[in-house]
């Protein structure tokens, strides 16, 4: 799968080089059933400026309430900061 197989090279960058697209890989997680929103999860997970990841959940847990979106916000809590 072509989105999964993204997913798996997007998680091989290092943290300097994703920093900038945090609130953009927090969108892939808008439904876990899309191919590699699970890679991702855990690369977040994995990533170590704790504080940029919280700022990127902030903002987007902040649109996903504003648009009542509940599988996004229940996803987003799947993250461990």
């Amino acid at each position: 799968n072509v989105w999964e197989n993204c997913a798996k090279i997007i998680s091989e960058y290092d943290d300097k080089k994703l920093e900038r697209y945090l609130f953009e890989l927090l969108k892939w997680l808008m439904d876990m059933n899309w191919p590699g929103a699970f890679i991702i999860l855990d690369r977040i997970n994995n990533f170590s400026d704790k504080s940029a990841v919280k700022t990127a959940k902030l903002n987007c847990l902040l649109i996903a309430k504003q648009t009542v979106d509940e599988v996004w916000t229940a996803n987003l809590e799947m993250i461990k900061i």
